[in-house]
């Protein structure tokens, strides 16, 4: 049944098993282009996303209080309701919780940033030992976002 305030999707719906998980910030200037890079450049088609304030920094700093085992919690529920592969996290330039939250100076960001990526990763390694994790960094460049490995 459908009303005027109803939408249906043209797309299908994917019934298939959900083996990737994206852990990114939840910038809405950059979503957009997460999306793009995990589906045309990865070649993810379904896979499940945990956006957060400062993205895979909420895993390792609990600024604000209560924020890294509640984003803790909501990735173990992830990655053990599907059968997770592969983790992809991206961290981006100009993001608001490092300023903010952490302090930390721009001209620091890209190396707080791979450190932060490099803990996350270690955790990673301890809940889910059989998936693969990889790290980027979204970059301005250009007045485009340039995704790089972190490493």
């Amino acid at each position: 049944m459908s009303t005027a305030d109803s939408y249906q999707s043209p797309a299908g719906f994917a019934d298939q098993p959900i083996t990737a998980l994206a852990v990114y910030c939840a910038d809405g200037r950059f979503g957009p282009h997460f999306r793009r890079f995990l589906e045309r450049h990865l070649g993810l088609r379904v896979y499940d996303t945990l956006a957060l304030p400062g993205g895979p920094a909420a895993i390792v700093h609990d600024d604000p209080p209560g924020l890294m085992p509640a984003a803790r919690t909501q990735m173990r529920f992830l990655l053990q309701a599907h059968p997770i592969e592969h983790v992809i996290l991206i961290a981006h330039d100009q993001c608001a919780f490092y300023r903010q939250h952490l302090g930390c100076d721009p001209a620091e960001l890209p190396q707080r940033q791979r450190a932060d990526l490099a803990a996350v990763a270690t955790w990673l390694n301890s809940a889910a030992p059989s998936a693969t994790i990889s790290s980027y960094q979204a970059r301005l460049y250009g007045g485009h976002v340039l995704f790089e490995p972190a490493t």
